[in-house]
C-alpha cells in the first residue's frame, strides 16, 4: 500500500522499504489502538503499554534483517478486529479484519495460513454461539451478502496478486532431487 507509491514517486528502494514498513508500523498501532478503546475502558498510559508491548516487544529486534516480519506488526489489530466483528458483526470491522490480513499477506505469503488457521480457532467459539442462538440462517443473517462479497472479493486479489504468481513461477523451475 505504500511501497509502490513511492517508488512511483520517485524514492530510492531502500528508502520507499522503510517508509513503509515505519508507515505499516504506525498504521498497525493505531488500528490496535481504535480496537483496544472499543474493547475495553483503558487509560491512556495503558492503551499505550498494550500497545507499545504488543508492537515492539522482544520480537522486534528479529524485524530488522527480514523486513517479512514486518506483516506480523497487523497480526494483533487482525485478532483485535476479529473479536469486535465476532462480538459485533459490523461490516467495517470485517473490512479492517481482511485488510490486516491481505496487507500481512503481502509482506509474507505464509501469514495468511498462520492468520486463518489460528483465526478459525478464534472464531469457532463465537460461531457455535451464535449458531446455538440464532441458528445458520441468523448466523449468515449476520454475515449478510456484503461481509460475503467483502471476503470474496478480498480472497481474489489475495490468490491473484499473492499466491498466483508462486503457482506460475513454481511450475517454471526444475524438479530438484533430495536424494
Amino acid at each position: 500500500i505504500f511501497y509502490a507509491p513511492l517508488r512511483m514517486l520517485g524514492f530510492p528502494a531502500l528508502t520507499a522499504l522503510y517508509v513503509t514498513l515505519a508507515c505499516v508500523t504506525v498504521l498497525a498501532c493505531t488500528l490496535s489502538s481504535c480496537a483496544l478503546s472499543r474493547i475495553v475502558s483503558l487509560s491512556k498510559l495503558e492503551a499505550a503499554t498494550i500497545v507499545y508491548v504488543s508492537h515492539f516487544g522482544l520480537s522486534i529486534s528479529g524485524y530488522l534483517p527480514h523486513y517479512q516480519l514486518f506483516g506480523f506488526e497487523l497480526a494483533f489489530p487482525f485478532f483485535l478486529y476479529l473479536f469486535l466483528y465476532l462480538r459485533d458483526w459490523k461490516l467495517l470491522d470485517l473490512v479492517a479484519v481482511l485488510f490486516c490480513f491481505a496487507s500481512g499477506t503481502c509482506f509474507a505469503t505464509y501469514l495468511g495460513p498462520m492468520l486463518g488457521c489460528l483465526g478459525v480457532i478464534v472464531a469457532l467459539p463465537f460461531v457455535w454461539s451464535e449458531i446455538k442462538n440464532s441458528g445458520v440462517r441468523g448466523l449468515l443473517g449476520k454475515i449478510g451478502t456484503s461481509g460475503a462479497l467483502c471476503v470474496l472479493l478480498v480472497s481474489t486479489l489475495v490468490y491473484l496478486i499473492q499466491i498466483r504468481p508462486y503457482i506460475k513461477a513454481d511450475r517454471e523451475l526444475e524438479t530438484q532431487s533430495f536424494s
